[in-house]
């Protein structure tokens, strides 16, 4: 329940001396994206101690694990095909997916996305992020507003759709349409882009405060412009336990 201790495994010498030194018995691991050193899988594959691995992005597939280039472009062809995967990498990770004792991953899209990249994988769909800490909210009256009031929630970069933001601003701006669109959260938006008066950035928020902020809004649905397909999300999951429409 607490971290004990933080190191960098330079060999598998040094990864051996750190699971003697604990007494380690299972290995569960959370993340591997930012991991560029390899090594690491095969060091705990090689070391035979049962070990677990959660899937909370796709860098299984893709040294992106949002699937997004370096051109900002989402990374798969229309039928969802990672032909993008380098065969060793691809080789490397099937060892460590085929070794694992458990492999889970956090939805059913993201099962079917990893399966096609390894087919034969044992997945098993953990639900672990479900959340009912909050109660339907919902007030039907601002839907009926004179201004359209769509929300936002997040911090909005490329990945989760920043650009679809910018040029809903322009379309609205060009049709004069009775839309307001407020960012809860960060919006990181292009240097040529300005912000629009139907813009509206509430900035950095307290998770403890989303439902109040939403109640306290005059909000009547919630965009998720995200262009990957996320693997979990905790904000769309918490919109729709508040009864908001979602798109």
């Amino acid at each position: 329940d607490k971290l004990i201790e933080a190191v960098k495994v330079s060999n598998y010498q040094s990864f051996e001396k750190i699971l003697k030194k604990y007494n380690i018995s299972s290995i569960f691991i959370n993340q591997l994206a930012g991991i560029l050193d390899l090594s690491l899988i095969e060091h705990i594959i090689k070391s035979k101690i049962p070990y677990k691995y959660q899937i909370h992005d796709f860098y299984c597939v893709s040294p992106y694990p949002h699937l997004i280039n370096e051109n900002q472009e989402y990374l798969p062809d229309d039928s969802g095909n990672f032909l993008f995967i380098n065969p060793n990498r691809k080789e490397r990770f099937w060892n460590f997916i085929k070794n694992a004792e458990k492999i889970y991953v956090p939805s059913q899209n993201t099962f079917s996305l990893i399966k096609k990249a390894y087919p034969l994988a044992n997945l098993e769909i953990n639900k672990s992020h479900e959340i009912s800490r909050f109660f339907n909210i919902y007030d039907t009256n601002k839907a009926e507003s004179d201004v359209l009031e769509i929300g936002i929630v997040g911090s909005i970069g490329i990945h989760k759709g920043s650009r679809i933001v910018q040029d809903l601003c322009n379309l609205i701006e060009k049709e004069n349409l009775p839309i307001k669109l407020k960012v809860i959260g960060v919006f990181n938006r292009d240097n040529n882009f300005e912000v629009h008066k139907n813009l509206e950035i509430v900035g950095p928020y307290d998770k403890k405060n989303f439902q109040n902020i939403v109640q306290n809004s005059n909000i009547s649905m919630i965009l998720f412009p995200s262009i990957w397909p996320e693997t979990f999300s905790y904000v769309c999951q918490e919109a729709i336990e508040l009864g908001y429409p979602v798109l």
